[in-house]
């Protein structure tokens, strides 16, 4: 996608953006993973995660084996959070579609136990990779 936008693109998404609603899924749970893709990529090498419910992004799905690859130099498992967020469009009360959760609202939903496993993942980490966060939705 092109952030060089037209006039009439940058009214139209103006609009898009005005008919957007977010909502909280509240029967619906995130299983977090926090990522860490080195900024030299020959350190970086398929990382796999099993298939955990419905995944918000796009990863390499391994249908025989039931689970997900990356490319990647390491990855944590940092668990459930109680929260899962789906945008819906005005007028159109059937669609939606679970969003990424940013990095400052995964935070507020972290145990201590959580916090200090992403703690000790980015000292091992922070220097030689950057970080971001992969979750999944469902009922965990």
């Amino acid at each position: 996608m092109s952030a060089d936008l037209t006039a009439e693109q940058k009214k139209d998404t103006d609009k898009i953006n005005d008919a957007i609603e977010y909502c909280v899924c509240h029967d619906e749970s995130s299983l977090i993973y926090l990522v860490a893709v080195c900024k030299n990529n020959e350190m970086n090498g398929i990382q796999k995660i099993p298939n955990n419910r419905k995944i918000v992004g796009r990863l390499v799905y391994d249908s025989v084996n039931d689970q997900y690859h990356i490319q990647a130099f390491d990855i944590v498992k940092v668990g459930v959070i109680t929260v899962s967020y789906a945008m819906r469009m005005k007028g159109h009360p059937n669609w939606y579609t679970h969003v990424p959760i940013p990095e400052e609202v995964i935070k507020g939903y972290l145990s201590s136990k959580q916090q200090f496993a992403i703690d000790k993942f980015k000292e091992k980490v922070e220097n030689i990779c950057s970080l971001h966060y992969i979750h999944f939705t469902g009922n965990f």
